[in-house]
């Protein structure tokens, strides 16, 4: 094979998909009192991840969400493609082009990143924390979140394309990056509150699944597993139970995401824990009538960016 052929015809490909819309919108929810003239006051919150994209409005003044939009690609999506896919949503969008946002937030999906208490971090060894539990590669870049809840700092990679694609994007506003577990335990810590009671709280989603335990309003606990059945979810699950020494006839456990109460991996989480709930919406936000068609136990991650200062 010429190869030389190949990689022009690869990349052609690559470009074509740009102009196409390889996606599919699954949920545009916009609250009444969304004002087009008080975008300046507005929070701008994504989260992408490589088969998924979303973002949310928010009023700090208010603390309230005032539009949503979800959605998935038809594929897993390289960083190429991927750039390309929101290049077409952005250019169809009538409010993402718009640049003066009070903030813009971004948080990345991914299972490359590591915490470490505050007192231990020291920014310049950014690489060796992070090699540690995952390998880099040449075209990301390490970011770090220091968490306001909790002792702990949120060391993390990220494409460099897509990071530098939102920079572009928004030119005059600084970015500010996060990992998905960031906002996660942040929202989690203040849904558990000041009790002696261990909380156990599951965000899932299509093909991993993140468990973080709080008590006390102190982080006990946080990682990501990778699943592709409900036998190995709940083995993951309960292997964290007994390591934490978690009670499953009394501690709660809430889950959030993409998990239905009439679906298998809720039926086995109740097969083994007593007090097993399906999440709602944070507390910190207020939701108007519009978002009442979305469930409760969707977007937690993205509704809480919002704490992640």
């Amino acid at each position: 094979m010429n190869h030389a052929l190949f990689r022009y015809t690869n990349k052609l490909k690559i470009n074509l998909e740009s102009h196409i819309a390889n996606y599919r919108l699954n949920q545009k929810i916009q609250d009444d009192n969304l004002d087009i003239d008080q975008i300046a006051q507005y929070h701008l919150s994504f989260m992408i991840g490589d088969s998924d994209f979303m973002f949310c409005i928010t009023d700090p003044a208010k603390n309230k969400c005032l539009y949503l939009e979800d959605y998935t690609f038809s594929s897993i999506m390289l960083p190429d493609q991927l750039t390309g896919q929101l290049h077409h949503i952005f250019n169809n969008h009538n409010l993402l082009g718009v640049g003066f946002w009070k903030s813009v937030k971004l948080g990345v999906k991914n299972q490359k990143f590591t915490l470490i208490p505050n007192s231990l971090f020291k920014k310049e060894n950014l690489q060796e924390y992070l090699s540690l539990n995952c390998d880099i590669n040449q075209y990301e870049n390490i970011f770090y979140y220091k968490h306001i809840q909790s002792d702990a700092v949120n060391i993390f990679a990220a494409e460099n394309k897509i990071i530098n694609w939102f920079i572009s994007a928004y030119p005059s506003k600084t970015i500010e990056v996060m990992h998905q577990t960031c906002p996660l335990i942040e929202g989690f810590i203040h849904v558990g509150g000041n009790t002696n009671i261990k909380n156990m709280f599951i965000k899932v989603d299509n093909s991993y699944v993140t468990i973080i335990v709080t008590k006390n309003k102190k982080l006990e606990f946080c990682n990501t597993y990778l699943f592709t059945n409900p036998e190995d979810f709940i083995y993951y699950v309960m292997l964290v139970i007994e390591e934490l020494k978690i009670n499953p006839e009394k501690d709660p456990v809430m889950v959030w995401g993409e998990i239905y109460s009439d679906s298998e991996l809720f039926d086995n989480l109740h097969k083994y824990i007593r007090n097993v709930s399906i999440g709602r919406k944070p507390p910190s936000l207020s939701f108007s009538y519009n978002f009442d068609e979305v469930p409760d136990h969707k977007y937690f991650d993205l509704y809480s960016m919002h704490l992640c200062e």
